[in-house]
């Protein structure tokens, strides 16, 4: 169900560190790189002459104007590398090099030093001056009907009381996707549950859907590895099995609320998409929506856009959508403001956001 206000939003981007088990049985698309500081892995043009090329190194001319390749070269190189691949995938349109070149010469996005959420932020300034293509998004089937997104107010250091149980309530009302908000089940007693507690957790959860293809996403579980890692990680079910998960990498408040616990946050690598009703599903937890992340990720994929689009939230709002024309988007939100969010993506590539209620 859907209220009335309607907000039309740019059409648009991601950061990273160490893991979860759980992975998913699908990644589709396969060639998705898997974040923005880790493109430089993914080599463009086969050395360092793309990065030359854009930065005006190396004796080229360059297409940055020199103060702002100045700016460039405060990024790490991963950061500069992400960059590069931009411009070189993208920037071959004159109208949209331009929007890149003006969007980073905004000077509120650069300091010193650079820490890797201000990285992430430059990197989504850049991507969200990208255009998508207006491919229709592939329609599932079932189709989907209805989106269920659970109320809660969650900040990553508390318990939601009976979050289970509202799991079980939402599920129970029958719709074809159900969502929760970011660190929906932070423990009762401590930040993150020890691992053997989560795959306890992952199997009620999953048996919740057994019989059944609907998707259920209960927001994150925040979880402690064996050697002291904190990972903040979305579950993605449907038919008794986890489809897919992802941890988050951007930096939410989860460095500090790890640190405070005598731990040290983390994230393992991995794609952000995963196949569903044979469409092709994105999940994106919180900051790393706001970094773009998975924008980031399709980037020189073969495709860039999803059919649907998730994420579970506590605090970033919808700002990157990446789905396809009539393909859905959904933020749950438990920041207990915003609130919940759906977005549709018409015929001319306009993003229409409603507030999706529960």
């Amino acid at each position: 169900m859907l209220a009335t206000m309607v907000r039309l939003t740019p059409l648009p981007t991601a950061v990273a560190a160490r893991p979860a088990p759980a992975q998913s049985t699908s990644t589709a698309p396969a060639t998705a790189p898997s974040a923005a500081t880790t493109t430089a892995a993914a080599t463009v043009e086969g050395s360092t002459a793309a990065h030359d090329r854009v930065t005006g190194r190396g004796g080229t001319a360059g297409v940055l104007p020199k103060h702002l390749a100045d700016d460039v070269a405060l990024l790490s190189s991963a950061g500069q590398h992400a960059l590069t691949r931009l411009f070189v995938l993208r920037g071959g349109d004159p109208a949209v090099a331009a929007a890149m070149i003006e969007a980073l010469e905004d000077p509120s996005l650069w300091c010193v030093p650079m820490r890797p959420n201000d990285e992430a932020r430059v990197l989504a300034k850049a991507i969200e001056c990208v255009p998508l293509s207006t491919t229709p998004a592939k329609q599932p089937s079932p189709p989907i009907a209805r989106i269920d997104a659970i109320d809660a107010v969650t900040d990553g250091r508390t318990a939601v009381n009976n979050a289970l149980g509202l799991v079980h309530a939402a599920w129970a009302k029958g719709g074809d996707v159900v969502v929760a908000p970011e660190w929906l089940f932070v423990p009762a007693h401590g930040v993150a549950m020890t691992a053997t507690a989560k795959d306890v957790l992952l199997d009620t959860l999953a048996m919740l859907t057994r019989g059944s293809d609907r998707l259920l996403v209960p927001g994150t579980l925040p979880w402690v590895d064996d050697v002291g890692g904190y990972h903040n990680t979305a579950f993605a079910f449907s038919d008794g099995k986890v489809l897919h998960s992802v941890d988050k990498r951007g930096d939410g408040e989860d460095v500090e609320i790890a640190k405070r616990a005598g731990l040290t946050h983390v994230s393992e690598p991995g794609v952000s998409t995963f196949a569903w009703r044979d469409v092709v599903v994105g999940l994106e937890v919180c900051r790393d929506h706001g970094d773009a992340r998975l924008r980031y990720e399709l980037l020189g994929s073969g495709r860039d856009v999803v059919d649907l689009q998730v994420v579970v939230s506590s605090g970033v709002w919808l700002r990157h959508a990446a789905v396809g024309v009539g393909g859905a988007v959904v933020v749950a939100q438990g920041d207990g403001i915003a609130g919940h969010e759906r977005g549709t993506r018409d015929a001319t590539g306009r993003l229409h956001v409603d507030t999706l209620l529960s």
